[in-house]
């Protein structure tokens, strides 16, 4: 594995450490939205994943060091 995908697996694994550990404190403030968390703070949020992307893209972050996550007080459910 190359340094650059070390620091992206980092990141990633520090922002999930995050969002795990505040997840309570999302839900009050992001319920039924997607967050993306950079640097472990959420730097940008909408109800659509499409326009978070967008919206990261426009800050110039990385997408590897950007972890985007839905927060919900519900649990997901999936029909397969």
């Amino acid at each position: 594995m190359n340094k650059r995908m070390r620091e992206a697996l980092r990141a990633q694994e520090a922002n999930h450490g995050w969002f795990t550990e505040h997840f309570e404190d999302l839900v009050k403030e992001f319920d039924g939205m997607f967050v993306a968390i950079h640097e472990e703070m959420v730097v940008e949020f909408d109800e659509d994943p499409a326009r978070l992307r967008e919206k990261v893209l426009k800050r110039n972050l990385k997408l590897s060091e950007v972890m985007m996550e839905y927060v919900s007080k519900e649990p997901l459910t999936f029909i397969l």
